[in-house]
């Protein structure tokens, strides 16, 4: 975790995705000043503007670098599996992974997922809404972090992510 980013610099925001800081503001809210990240998320069609308090970085990493990002999107086969059989516990550890900001643990669950969603279609089944919000989640983040860092189209590794049991990966 870098406390040190500056204006410019590209992060992920658990929750929120690939952001862009542009601007680092102080601003008293009644607690006296303080300084705040100003970030815009880089794949929303919107104004949005988030503030952050500099000493409260607890939600915000760097991004991978181009190593890390590569291996992550070109290695599918070898994987942890993280299925929970208690739909609330698996509920409860499958967000925790997701906000845990790991890309690693992210991937190893989007591929949980990606597996345990073909198994239910393979018996005409599909998975459960959280399960399917779960992995909708992860394929933004990853999708998010991996075309950023890896310079690629954001909406062709989206459908990568989201059609890789299709055949299409």
């Amino acid at each position: 975790m870098n406390s040190s980013y500056k204006v410019g610099d590209k992060i992920l925001v658990i929750n929120i995705g690939v952001c862009l800081i542009s601007d680092i503001e102080t601003k008293d809210f009644g607690n006296g000043e303080k300084s705040y990240y100003i970030l815009h998320p880089i794949f929303k069609n919107c104004n949005d503007r988030i503030m952050i308090p500099v000493e409260n970085t607890k939600n915000i990493r760097d991004l991978v670098d181009k190593e890390v990002a590569s291996k992550v999107y070109s290695n599918f086969e070898i994987y942890e599996n993280y299925w929970v059989k208690n739909p609330r516990e698996r509920k409860e550890y499958f967000l925790s992974l997701l906000n845990s900001g790991d890309i690693f643990k992210i991937k190893n669950l989007y591929l949980t997922l990606q597996n345990k969603k073909a198994e239910l279609l393979n018996n005409k089944k599909l998975l459960n809404t959280t399960d399917k919000y779960v992995l909708d989640s992860v394929i933004k983040s990853l999708s998010e972090e991996i075309s950023v860092v890896l310079e690629l189209d954001y909406n062709e590794t989206f459908d990568k992510l989201s059609n890789f049991y299709l055949g299409l990966i």
